[in-house]
């Protein structure tokens, strides 16, 4: 369960910047979202189990989502790819005192019954430091800090990752945690490791990663069974989806290291959707088979792509978080989306979901917590900040957090005001035609 995740210096966030899953002490007697929308996950621990990023154009919201994607991949990948960080490590540039500094990621989440603080800074060529802390109880312990080649273990917490701190086997571009989950898959940096990369990172529509995932879940019967439910309960009438191609149908060699997990499923399999054909009384005549991203809307194909990772997030209590969630979804499905997560009945697991909208509807006091909000606003000189909505103090403010929000009283909205004047002088710029 996701406590915190802080960013520093990377992209629009040149200072490090919190994203709190906290739960405020917010109480209301007649709104069940106050009580429904949060779960304990220690006596001292009560966590949001969703939360929104709203913000103007170019604010900051993608690059957040691109945080997580970065931590999540850099614990997957780093230890196997000597390029990753090079790719992925993108210090905030508009300053000269930060463009050369090490980016900074840190999360705080709790797994099997510890709250672990795990972090590091990295540079586009070496980590330069990476740390990780456990309690169980209040008292905060280091399993091991790392400063460049240098590691120091607490033997008596992570005795497993010793000799690789003590005989330096693990590369400057590679970070320890992953080297050492590399070869103890069931000590505690496999662990960690395995529920940090497991964050699910939806960063755009036409996001490849999503589309290899949705790929992976769909080659089994049992979740496309699941996805389709949901297809039809969204009312698009459709009665069955099929890949073109499967994984039976592959070279055998080909599934082989698909099975060992070498390598991905191919990108883009081909899917066919299937409705019914109806004749001129009415009745069932039949089905019609047809391309499904030919004929299927791009609202369509969208929500069957985030059918899978909504269906494996909540059953298996995990972390979702999608940039341009209600990218083209009508605004009553992007609420039951939301709601999917914080009802108790339909998120048993205690999943969260942290998504990025321009959807206004969804601030709406009995679907969010004032504390499940947050504003993303980028100032003059490019720098990203966040604001929780609980930090304000507007009255009347659980009538419309929408009106409030369409009212300019939190920020993080577009200046939108001179654009006619501005397009009323670019057009009289034009030369008269003869």
């Amino acid at each position: 369960m996701l406590i915190e995740f802080s960013v520093g210096n990377f992209r629009s966030f040149k200072e490090v910047t919190t994203l709190s899953m906290w739960a405020a002490n917010l109480k209301s007697k007649d709104n069940p979202v106050y009580t429904e929308n949060v779960f304990e996950a220690t006596p001292k621990y009560t966590l949001l189990k969703s939360m929104a990023l709203f913000g103007a154009n170019a604010s900051g919201k993608s690059n957040l989502v691109k945080a997580f994607f970065a931590l999540a991949s850099t614990v997957s990948h780093s230890a196997v790819n000597e390029n990753w960080l090079s790719e992925y490590i993108t210090p905030f540039s508009l300053s000269e005192e930060t463009a050369e500094k090490p980016s900074f990621f840190e999360m705080v989440f709790i797994l099997n019954g510890v709250i672990y603080r795990y972090g590091f800074e990295a540079t586009k060529h070496e980590v330069v430091s990476e740390w990780l802390y456990g309690r169980r109880t209040t008292q905060e312990s280091y399993y091991f800090k790392r400063k460049k080649q240098e590691v120091k273990i607490n033997t008596r917490h992570f005795n497993e990752a010793a000799p690789f701190a003590k005989n330096k086997l693990f590369h400057p571009y590679a970070l320890f945690i992953s080297s050492v989950s590399e070869f103890n898959k069931a000590g505690v940096a496999a662990q960690i490791a395995n529920y940090i990369s497991e964050i699910g990172v939806i960063s755009g529509i036409d996001d490849e990663a999503m589309n290899i995932a949705v790929n992976a879940f769909m080659q089994d019967n049992k979740n496309r069974a699941k996805a389709i439910s949901l297809l039809i309960e969204a009312d698009i009438a459709i009665e069955n989806v099929l890949p073109s191609a499967t994984k039976q149908k592959l070279h055998p060699e080909i599934k082989k290291l698909i099975d060992r997990g070498i390598i991905d499923l191919p990108e883009g399999l081909p899917y066919k959707s299937y409705r019914k054909r109806y004749s001129n009384r009415g009745d069932v005549a039949g089905t019609v088979e047809a391309d499904f991203e030919e004929f299927e809307s791009e609202g369509t194909q969208h929500f069957f792509k985030l059918c899978a990772f909504i269906l494996d997030t909540l059953e298996h209590g995990k972390i979702l978080v999608i940039d341009e969630f209600d990218a083209r979804l009508h605004p009553k499905l992007s609420r039951k989306i939301v709601s999917l997560f914080n009802m108790p009945h339909t998120n048993p697991h205690n999943a969260q979901l942290i998504f990025t909208s321009h959807n206004v509807t969804l601030l709406n006091p009995y679907l969010l917590r004032r504390d499940q909000i947050c504003f993303v606003e980028k100032n003059r000189y490019g720098v990203s900040s966040l604001v929780n909505m609980a930090e304000y103090d507007i009255k009347d403010l659980r009538q419309s957090f929408e009106k409030a929000y369409m009212m300019d009283k939190f920020g993080a909205t577009p200046w939108v005001e001179g654009l006619d004047i501005t397009v009323e002088k670019l057009l009289s710029t034009n030369e008269p035609k003869d």
